[in-house]
């Protein structure tokens, strides 16, 4: 009894062994390479250049140095137009560079954002080919003022009073402001009381703003930001505005002010106007 023991339990250790080593090669050798192939990443090699960044909030009429401009990788292939590849070609000569255009941390410095070599940060510089710049008076009580600022677009209504008619009338749309009063910075947080606006027009609207100084008000429509569309335009005049000293139709938010009712007594009908309360006629 004894040897048919021994040799059963020899097959059954061999057959273990055998089935622990075929396990671990099909695992090294087949099954473990399939879920780690899939799971590799695939590296793609991307050419990178660099590009001259701010290394800290930069505002308008500050001038730069090296120790507010740094180098930061990018890709070679999407380098922003009016990018500079090297903080040395950016600063080279004796002249300085001002900044124009607010920049946060880490954002490109581009050329339409800072002055040329030796340039001064004016008004003239921000303003683009083609366009000029018109400054129109206004006081706290005229559209939005105390609320715009630099960068906003807006835009501008008449309003004149004639013996002859008397009306309100948009002149020009979707108008950047440059300016309120001496401030230019787009990053000013600071609401003040405006004496006067600088908007970018063209030479045709500074016209019309002119004009429209000359014979009555000016005041500030501020557009939502993002909005391409023109908008309603369009004259209201003062005869428009006060059409009738009738009461005026509320037919659009109450619905009819009366109702007929009628009334039928010995077989004939009669039709009485009653004032309603439910908008509904009422009938019997």
């Amino acid at each position: 009894m004894r040897g048919p023991a021994v040799v059963m339990v020899g097959i059954a250790v061999v057959v273990g062994a055998v089935t622990i080593i075929g396990g671990r090669y099909y695992m090294e050798r087949g099954g473990a390479k399939l879920p780690l192939q899939a799971a590799a990443p695939v590296i793609q090699n991307v050419n990178t250049t660099t590009v001259v960044a701010a290394s800290q909030a930069l505002r308008f009429g500050m001038e730069l140095s090296s120790a507010q401009l740094k180098e930061v990788p990018w890709p070679a292939d999407s380098v922003p137009q009016g990018a500079t590849t090297t903080i040395a070609e950016f600063l080279k000569g004796p002249e300085k560079r001002v900044v124009i255009a607010a920049m946060d941390p880490n954002e490109p410095v581009l050329r339409v954002k800072v002055t040329g070599p030796g340039e001064k940060a004016t008004l003239s510089a921000i303003i683009a080919p083609g366009m000029t710049a018109v400054s129109i008076p206004l006081s706290e009580t005229q559209g939005v003022t105390g609320l715009v600022m630099p960068g906003d677009r807006v835009n501008v209504m008449l309003t004149r009073k004639a013996e002859d008619e008397s009306y309100a009338d948009v002149l020009v749309q979707n108008v950047r402001v440059v300016a309120i009063d001496q401030i230019i910075d787009q990053r000013n947080e600071r609401p003040a009381a405006i004496r006067a606006a600088t908007l970018e027009v063209s030479p045709q609207d500074a016209k019309r703003l002119a004009l429209g100084l000359a014979i009555g008000n000016l005041a500030l429509m501020l557009r939502k930001a993002g909005e391409q569309s023109a908008g309603a335009i369009g004259r209201i005049t003062a005869k428009e505005l006060l059409t009738s000293s009738a009461e005026p139709d509320t037919t659009a938010s109450y619905g009819k002010r009366t109702t007929i009712v009628k009334v039928t007594r010995n077989g004939k009908t009669d039709d009485y106007t009653v004032l309603s309360d439910k908008n509904q006629d009422k009938s019997r």
